[in-house]
């Protein structure tokens, strides 16, 4: 008699503020290969010498000129601490600089909340395929503040440091630097948009089943 498969899932107990990101990179033209080859590179690198806070790391493969990442991290705090240090944040700086032919994206899940940003992406994947588009530009510029906003719909309003403008250089007001110039918009999808009250995707723990 053949055997019962197995049937496991997971305690998520010790990871309360868990977060999953999902990253893509689409190459658009050729001249992208040696930017998609870096990258391909830079995610190895990643995976090898894992940073603080990095949990998981998958690679995806969307298309035959479409990668993926995905990724858990311990919290937000630790995610959005690597993607400001290096090698991340030169990446990023050099992409915004250049696209090279190419697109990204990122959706990241929270426990306060969901938000996303896709830069050169005309037929955004994921959440872009059916949440309405606004500028990623002011409160929406970042990362942090997207989650910001939307963990404010969702609890107390409460004092934090996004009530006071971020300086030159980082979101606030500036002359010409505060949108990304690319051929296509770059926008974004905070869960007030994508989802009502933003409920974690991480509670009641996620079950696998072979």
């Amino acid at each position: 008699m053949q055997a019962k498969p197995s049937r496991i899932t997971v305690d998520l107990a010790a990871y309360p503020d868990l977060v999953m990101i999902l990253l893509g990179f689409r190459l658009r033209r050729l001249r992208a290969i040696p930017a998609l080859l870096r990258i391909g590179r830079g995610l190895a690198a990643i995976d090898r010498d894992r940073p603080e806070g990095l949990l998981a790391h998958d690679s995806l493969l969307f298309g035959w000129n479409h990668i993926g990442i995905r990724q858990y991290w311990r919290d937000t705090d630790a995610m959005l601490a690597f993607t400001r240090d290096q090698p991340h944040g030169g990446w990023w700086r050099d992409f915004l600089r250049d696209q090279q032919g190419s697109g990204f994206w990122h959706e990241t899940y929270t426990r306060g909340g969901i938000e996303a940003v896709y830069v050169a992406m005309p037929d955004a994947p994921g959440l872009g395929t059916f949440a309405p588009r606004i500028d990623a530009v002011g409160p929406m510029l970042t990362s942090r503040e997207r989650l910001a906003r939307d963990a404010a719909r969702v609890a107390p309003p409460q004092s934090s440091g996004f009530d006071i403008p971020p300086p030159e250089g980082e979101g606030g007001p500036r002359s010409g630097g505060g949108v990304v110039s690319t051929n296509e918009s770059r926008v974004a999808y905070p869960s007030t948009i994508a989802t009502r009250r933003s409920p974690s995707p991480f509670r009641g723990g996620i079950c696998s089943q072979n």
